[in-house]
């Protein structure tokens, strides 16, 4: 199933709120800084590797958590949450698989989508990043 992607703007002081909401979901729903996103293309690819990741190893609880490493080139995904994760008021991507998980979300405010779908100037970046993260994990 391919993810949705929505663009929200975040108060700081909701965090803890959406934090709890989004690890009670049971389906992916994972918040990304919007600044450390480059495009649709790099997040959606990153969502691929880490589920293809998953599906062959079972040390690994968080599909969000892992997507968030590819995006961010941080093995640790404690790292990465920190870096790419709800850490300061701002604009978020929010990667989701189930479209009744937006019914109960509060305290954020959609917004237009802010990124490109692809930065083909940026690919090699991208993508560099992610290989080498692969070889890590």
């Amino acid at each position: 199933m391919q993810p949705k992607l929505k663009f929200f703007f975040i108060e700081k002081s909701y965090f803890n709120d959406i934090i709890a909401y989004s690890i009670s979901r049971k389906n992916l729903f994972q918040f990304i800084n919007g600044k450390v996103v480059i495009s649709e293309v790099q997040i959606l690819e990153a969502y691929s590797r880490a589920l293809r990741y998953m599906e062959h190893n079972s040390n690994i609880r968080s599909l969000g958590g892992l997507i968030l490493s590819y995006i961010t080139g941080e093995k640790d995904i404690k790292t990465a949450i920190e870096i790419g994760g709800l850490n300061e008021t701002g604009r978020y991507v929010l990667i989701y698989e189930n479209e009744d998980d937006l019914l109960h979300l509060k305290n954020v405010n959609e917004i237009e989508k802010f990124i490109l779908n692809d930065e083909k100037s940026m690919d090699f970046y991208v993508f560099s990043k992610m290989s080498y993260l692969d070889s890590l994990l």
